[in-house]
């Protein structure tokens, strides 16, 4: 039988425990795989235990369950290979031979931990027992391993998608019969699919730009309405009553002689699509994901804010009760903790630039917005966009958090907006998402090539994860926005810098 050896390093652990200790089994008949958990990756996970509010703290808690479950229930040492299913054996491993530590030493002053999983992995391999490869989303360990002429690879289980461009963007573009935006135009009537002629059906809620010619330009940097019979933007539905595999609805530009929301009006046909999204009460997940300057927050805040319900009772758009906006990368426990003030004083450094989105434009109508409530309070109209946020806040319209607050919670009856969202580990994506109670919207925002936490990447982000394993779902959208609205001198900056 053949045999495989999967040696894994501390962070697919950090990640997910549990997914990582059983993600190794073997997939076809006449394999037997092992996972080898290096004992230094028990000392690195043990580190992290007592951490409440982070991740890592949990799956280090749940690594050590798990072990300990596995232990229990077979009645073996731990440093023997333990079979827990059908040909997969797990061990913690302690010896190597020490070769390739020496040759790693004479090169460095100190013991490196790195250095003693890839010891461990170098031994197996050196015992041509079977197949042996190193398991890391560590890029340098990855380096490392393969600089020593170890097979090395990153940790699959968490990765949406093989590479970023393989991302489901949440549009297409298609060039198409003038009859078919001739159809549309009134907005009274679906296409049905067939008429696109595309290969498979689209996913739910998939979005479209349709456009008469091939060689048009779509307009981009704060546009107004265009030529309509030139340029339409469609959307996919699924389940339309008479069509039986869906059609094309057109979905309106909110741009030019459009009604906006909160006095913003969309600037390019990106953010048309993604106000569709973000005021669609049928959808429940929004992921806008795109880079800075693309009017992700702006968006989102703009929507969250124009759909409250302010006149006691749900109608026409006003549905949630809250805006509740939180970002992962607010420090929580003892590092928030020895800061002075209360919690909003503390978090300011890291939730400013959700304030910077909140203008004096969006708060001249949202004052307008409150005040046509029975409780609407006419003092609020000489109100700055500071002040009016700090009403929001003191009256609960507008909450802001550390995402470590929201475990544990149901969330009911409000928008949800995950800034950054690209700093979460998929395992925190599904916390936040299964928090979601009735009557609940999420919005996730963030930039997957600007990622801070350590062991993600662009691929195996909480964003990228939870856009691509919802993707088929009628209750979400996801929306890839490339297009620089912040000016254009930052705009050019982007591309050329």
């Amino acid at each position: 039988m053949k045999k495989q050896y999967f040696v894994a390093d501390t962070n697919i652990f950090l990640l997910d425990a549990k997914e990582a200790i059983h993600s190794f089994a073997p997939k076809k008949e006449g394999v037997e795989n092992h996972l080898i958990i290096p004992y230094i990756v028990l000392e690195e996970m043990d580190k992290f235990k007592d951490e409440d509010y982070t991740s890592r703290g949990e799956n280090s808690r749940k690594f050590s369950y798990e072990l300990k479950k596995i232990i229990s229930e077979s009645k073996k040492s731990i440093s023997e290979s333990i079979e827990i299913s059908k040909n997969y054996f797990i061990r913690v491993e302690y010896n190597y031979d020490g070769s390739l530590e020496r040759k790693l030493k004479s090169q460095h002053d100190s013991k490196n931990n790195d250095n003693i999983i890839l010891s461990i992995a170098d031994t197996l391999k050196n015992n041509g027992d079977g197949y042996v490869e190193l398991v890391t989303n560590d890029t340098n360990l990855y380096l490392k391993g393969s600089s020593v002429g170890l097979s090395v690879s990153d940790w699959e289980a968490v990765k949406s998608v093989k590479k970023y461009d393989d991302l489901y963007k949440g549009w297409r573009e298609l060039v198409v019969k003038e009859e078919i935006i001739d159809f549309l135009i009134d907005g009274k009537h679906a296409l049905p699919i067939e008429e696109l002629e595309l290969e498979n059906l689209p996913r739910p809620n998939e979005y479209f730009i349709l456009k008469s010619r091939g060689e048009y330009k779509l307009p981009s940097f704060r546009f107004e309405v265009p030529n309509t019979r030139e340029f339409m933007i469609g959307k996919y539905h699924k389940d339309i009553s008479g069509l039986e595999n869906g059609g094309i609805i057109k979905v309106p530009l909110r741009a030019g002689n459009d009604s906006g929301i909160l006095g913003i009006k969309s600037r390019d046909y990106e953010q048309s699509m993604a106000l569709d999204a973000l005021l669609r009460p049928d959808i429940k997940l929004v992921s806008l994901i795109g880079p800075a300057g693309t009017g992700k927050t702006l968006l989102s805040i703009a929507a969250g804010l124009h759909q409250l319900n302010t006149h006691g009772s749900k109608k026409g758009e006003d549905l949630y009760e809250t805006v509740l906006i939180a970002r992962p990368n607010i420090p929580m426990g003892k590092d928030i903790g020895y800061l002075p003030g209360d919690t909003i004083k503390k978090m300011a450094p890291w939730i400013q630039p959700i304030f910077d989105n909140i203008t004096r434009s969006m708060s001249e109508h949202l004052i307008r917005k409150i005040n046509k409530s029975p409780s609407g309070r006419r003092e609020l109209e000489s109100m700055s966009p500071s002040e009016l946020k700090d009403y929001l806040i003191d009256n609960d319209i507008l909450q802001i958090q550390p995402l470590a607050h929201i475990r544990g919670r149901s969330l009911e009856n409000m928008i949800l907006i995950v800034d950054e969202a690209q700093n979460l580990d998929p395992l925190e994506a599904k916390t936040i998402i299964t928090r979601a109670g009735e009557g609940t919207k999420i919005i996730m925002t963030g930039d997957p090539q600007q990622i801070d936490k350590k062991g993600l990447t662009e691929v195996t982000n909480g964003l990228c994860y939870a856009s691509e394993k919802m993707k088929d779902e009628r209750i979400t959208a996801t929306m890839f926005m490339e297009i620089g609205q912040r000016s254009e001198l930052a705009t050019i900056a982007s591309k050329n810098l």
